[in-house]
């Protein structure tokens, strides 16, 4: 899951083929519902990830926190960030990071998908960035009822205003949560 060599530059091409291949499973899973992109009416649709989206801790649904987010309680050592199990009624597609915080603490992300750890990855160069969001070369996408772990390692305690760009495609009441 390594970086692109410019991180300012999108995979378009594996995120629409990531996308193709979800719509594709989920129209078997959900079947008879039909994909309907975005708004959809009846079916199934897409939408931009949201932090609603995401289990945070223990399947928490970061609860009245609606922004992205992350408590660091220790420095140079991994913590969790995101681990829970995602609902059965969304695909959770993550293709990126980004991190708001005027002087940043978080520096490697280590994710782990579907039971598989993925490999661990550097962010630093991000933060040489205008805007300080990466690109991963391979993005990946978790299906319904499966575990999302990710973990961060930084420098220095506090919060941190990091998360995930990507996509989530869900069933109509969960793209509607709010």
């Amino acid at each position: 899951m390594p970086l692109l060599k410019e991180t300012n530059i999108r995979p378009d091409d594996q995120i629409v083929d990531l996308i193709k291949g979800v719509v594709t499973n989920a129209e078997v899973e959900w079947a008879p519902m039909k994909y309907e992109g975005f708004y959809p009416e009846n079916g199934f649709g897409i939408s931009e990830l949201r932090v609603k989206h995401i289990p945070s801790y223990g399947n928490a649904y970061w609860g009245s926190s609606h922004f992205w987010s992350e408590s660091i309680t220790a420095s140079n050592t991994f913590e969790p960030w995101i681990n829970g199990t995602m609902t059965n009624m969304a695909y959770v597609l993550v293709e990126g990071l980004f991190n708001r915080e005027p002087v940043p603490k978080v520096y490697e992300v280590a994710p782990k998908a579907r039971g598989n750890d993925l490999p661990t990855v550097n962010i630093e160069q991000m933060y040489t960035l205008d805007v300080a969001r990466i690109w991963l070369e391979k993005p990946f996408a978790v299906a319904p009822n499966n575990d999302l772990q990710i973990q961060n390692k930084a420098d220095n305690t506090g919060i941190e205003r990091i998360g995930l760009l990507g996509h989530c495609i869900a069933k109509r009441a969960y793209l509607i949560i709010r």
